[in-house]
């Protein structure tokens, strides 16, 4: 029966590597020629890659000791940078400039010609003398009620 099961494996066309199955119409078609130039490509690829890995196992060279009284320190290289250290509180006051004014860019030529006169107390305005001839309230809300009666009168005639 293995006999039997073998014979047909081996005669059976779907076990045959040389067959190609489904569509061949956009399947690359590989020469010998281009299978050794694959090989030699891939066995140049892992050399490269076993370089690449022979390199990643070297030491990188340190630096060398500082110079006496010197100490070599950690720096950031980054764009960022970040805070290493617990912040410092410091209280800082300031003081600003008083009220700046701009400076005037323009100033008028004088036309005519200045003059200077000397007044006294009370020649020009005297508040008190001025403040008294204005009515009181009162004398302008009986003012508007006679006006009220004579358009009433006024009214009732016609």
């Amino acid at each position: 029966n293995e006999n039997d099961d073998e014979q047909i494996c081996s005669n059976n066309i779907m076990f045959d590597s040389r067959v190609v199955r489904g569509n061949t119409y956009a399947s690359p078609v590989t020469t010998e020629a281009q299978q050794r130039n694959r090989q030699v490509y891939e066995r140049s690829r892992q050399a490269r890659i076993a370089q690449r890995e022979q390199r990643k196992r070297r030491p990188l060279p340190g630096t060398p000791p500082p110079v006496e009284g010197r100490v070599h320190m950690d720096i950031q290289t980054e764009t960022y940078l970040e805070e290493l250290t617990d912040p410092v509180e410091i209280v800082a006051e300031t003081q600003t400039d008083a009220l700046w004014t701009p400076p005037i860019l323009y100033v008028p030529a004088n036309v005519g010609e200045d003059k200077q006169i000397q007044a006294g107390e009370g020649e020009i305005f005297d508040f008190d003398l001025e403040i008294a001839s204005i009515p009181s309230t009162r004398n302008i809300d009986a003012s508007m009620n006679e006006i009220a009666g004579v358009k009433d009168t006024k009214k009732k005639k016609y």
